[in-house]
């Protein structure tokens, strides 16, 4: 979030900031895929990035 921060974008928590054991924390990959993976926080940092500046806007319920 500290981008978010950097781009004085406001964050809500509706339910407060979750916490996380990072050691064993797990995001698997699986669907309509080739190769399912499960993947620690460690292996997807060392995943290749890029950066993109953009404004993500979320309106629930009512329209602006």
């Amino acid at each position: 979030m500290s981008r978010l921060t950097d781009l004085r974008v406001p964050v809500f928590l509706a339910e407060g900031k979750p916490s996380v054991d990072v050691a064993t924390w797990r995001l698997q990959v699986g669907g309509l895929i080739d190769n399912p993976r499960t993947l620690s926080l460690a292996e997807i940092k060392t995943l290749p990035s890029s950066r993109v500046d953009a404004r993500l806007t979320s309106v629930s319920g009512w329209s602006v």
